[in-house]
């Protein structure tokens, strides 16, 4: 086992047990363990954190060995853990395995989410690259240049509706404003923190933002290929701080009441 998982595995241990305090956990029914929730108490609105990649699909790598798909989940138990005190929080997974983009859309649709965050880390073959994007769904291909593959091929059949009756396709763009004023709030939460490079928004075709009922936006939280942002994001206190960051930004959404 190398250090950094070791490494991994203490933080995990860590804010699970923060999680554990604050809340009463129980997988929900029909997920077999592919989804967390937390109990009613942590109030009505309903945050689904879903942390990129998992299992086979490690997704952006460090020189050092670290891998994007263990980085999102340690920042998506960060952001429980702030976020769970006056929110539902909704984990898409809560472990080293691999869930396809429709089981997350499916898992934010399935809980009645009132926002969907999807956790990302750039990645690049110039280590001095380093930058923390937003994305909102947008028919916008040429902005598609880190997803690749999530970015612009359809979750499923155009033709498949959802239990409104509203075509697949046509789900996520009634959010677009609503999207990109949750990307807004974040971006002037961010901007706060000189650990954290600019900041920018995007728009793009993104498959796993597809087919959720519910502002929506990927977040890229730095590029894992350099040194300085792979440093920061395996401190657990800089993730925390930025769990903070993101329940302030949320906080600020739903009192704008947009």
């Amino acid at each position: 086992m190398t250090a950094f998982k070791k490494q991994m595995q203490r933080h995990v241990s860590f804010f699970w047990g923060l999680a554990m305090l604050s809340a009463a956990l129980t997988v929900p029914h029909g997920t077999s363990g592919s989804a967390l929730a937390a109990s009613d108490s942590g109030g009505t609105r309903v945050i689904v954190i879903d942390p990129g990649h998992g299992g086979h699909d490690r997704g952006a790598e460090s020189r050092g060995g670290e891998y994007e798909k263990d980085i999102t989940l340690l920042l998506a138990l960060a952001m429980a853990d702030a976020l769970r005190p006056d929110y539902r929080v909704v984990l898409t997974r809560t472990g080293d395995y691999h869930l396809d983009l429709a089981r997350r859309a499916s898992a934010a649709n399935q809980h009645r989410a009132d926002l969907f965050i999807s956790l990302h880390l750039g990645g690049s073959r110039q280590q001095h690259v380093n930058a923390w994007e937003i994305y909102t769904f947008g028919d916008h291909p040429d902005m598609a240049r880190r997803h690749g593959a999530d970015a612009q091929v359809p979750v499923t059949s155009s033709k498949v509706q959802n239990n409104d009756g509203i075509l697949w396709r046509e789900i996520q763009p009634r959010h677009e404003t609503a999207g990109l004023n949750l990307a807004e709030c974040l971006k002037s939460q961010f901007q706060s923190d000189l650990r954290i490079p600019a900041v920018e928004i995007r728009q793009a075709p993104l498959r796993v933002l597809q087919g959720v009922d519910a502002p929506a936006v990927v977040l890229e939280a730095g590029y894992l290929t350099n040194p300085a942002a792979r440093d920061a994001l395996k401190d657990p206190r800089f993730l925390s701080d930025v769990g903070i960051h993101i329940r302030k930004a949320v906080d600020a959404y739903f009192q704008s009441g947009k």
